[in-house]
């Protein structure tokens, strides 16, 4: 190898690493995003308060620390690639979008309403999957969109668990009621 081919080779793994970081910006505006839709349900408790007192399917609590472990796995790809890991960023990066997907999944119906199809879908770059473990690349100064993981790492709001609701009590007259109309029905 000479040095125009070791030359040409690390520019085009320092292409693949900015689009790796590109993509990787992406999804943490994503996931910002998505964060701040299950936030602003939290406040409209009343819209969806009964469904998950019932216990009704894809109704539960809104959990906004749900996003945290991709932000995480986003922020060390991010930074893996940018200490010109480029093997290592790329496998963080397919973690990160697992993890993203599971988030998602777990979302609550009343929260998964708001999102759009390009929030939610996290399709990684075509030449991710075909980096090596071993790959390098150059290093390069950090993006100041990578902050965005910190942020969504910051916010760690949960509610409380809520109560069940009450069971109807049958009052006296109820019951009379009811025999009365299997009498009749006999």
């Amino acid at each position: 190898m000479g040095n125009s081919h070791v030359g040409s080779s690390l520019n085009s793994s320092a292409g693949q690493r900015d689009s790796l970081l590109a993509h990787i910006c992406e999804r943490l505006a994503a996931l910002e995003r998505a964060q701040s839709k299950e936030r602003q349900a939290m406040t409209k408790e009343r819209e969806w308060f009964k469904g998950v007192a019932k216990g009704a399917e894809g109704y539960h609590l809104p959990d906004l620390t749900r996003w945290h472990e991709s932000a995480e796995l986003y922020k060390q790809a991010g930074n893996a690639l940018c200490n010109g890991q480029l093997g290592r960023g790329a496998d963080l990066l397919r973690q990160a979008e697992a993890a993203e997907q599971a988030a998602f999944e777990s979302v609550p119906v009343f929260v998964q309403n708001t999102f759009s199809e390009q929030e939610a879908a996290s399709a990684s770059p075509e030449q991710a999957r075909f980096i090596d473990d071993e790959a390098s690349c150059t290093g390069c100064s950090r993006p100041a969109d990578l902050k965005v993981a910190d942020r969504i790492l910051a916010v760690s709001d949960k509610m409380d668990a809520s109560p069940p609701l009450p069971k109807r009590k049958l009052r006296w007259f109820d019951e009379e009621l009811a025999e009365e109309e299997t009498d009749d029905d006999e």
